[in-house]
């Protein structure tokens, strides 16, 4: 096992693999390269382009200079990728969740799954915000949250 991040270089007999920053609902989302004698092999992972992410922007940079060093193959996965416009930032989803939380009276019940840690943060902020109390339910959302979420008072 090796604890990877957007610089790990990792090498092995005949390959290397190399990583880099990509943007998502959940936190450090990361592309992979594995150089080949053959090329370049890239996988993006579900990803999103988001110039106002809520935790570290995509390494675009790094994205181009793959493209023009040419790509073998790329494996690429895109929520609504064929639809030709932007998905809101996750900001602006986090926006609409205190939005959405401040116009309602009474209880809310907030579904998510425990991996998506910046949506429940956002949750979180606009329940502090807002003056509502939280009770989290399931053994992985209250783990996530645990290790995870720091909030904005």
């Amino acid at each position: 096992m090796h604890e990877i991040n957007h610089k790990t270089e990792l090498t092995f007999k005949n390959l290397k693999v190399s990583f880099f920053r990509t943007t998502h609902s959940i936190p450090e989302p990361l592309g992979i390269v594995i150089d080949t004698p053959q090329g370049k092999i890239v996988c993006t992972g579900d990803f999103k382009f988001d110039f106002t992410p809520v935790g570290e922007p995509a390494d675009l940079h790094k994205m181009a200079a793959l493209g023009e060093e040419g790509v073998l193959c790329l494996l690429s996965d895109s929520t609504n990728a064929e639809i030709p416009t932007f998905t809101n930032s996750e900001k602006v989803v986090g926006q609409s969740i205190t939005k959405i939380i401040e116009g309602i009276h009474g209880r809310i019940i907030f579904a998510s799954f425990a991996s998506n840690i910046f949506r429940l943060q956002q949750a979180a902020e606009a329940a502090v915000k807002t003056g509502r109390k939280i009770a989290v339910f399931g053994p992985s959302l209250s783990q996530m949250l645990s290790k995870n979420i720091q909030l904005v008072t």
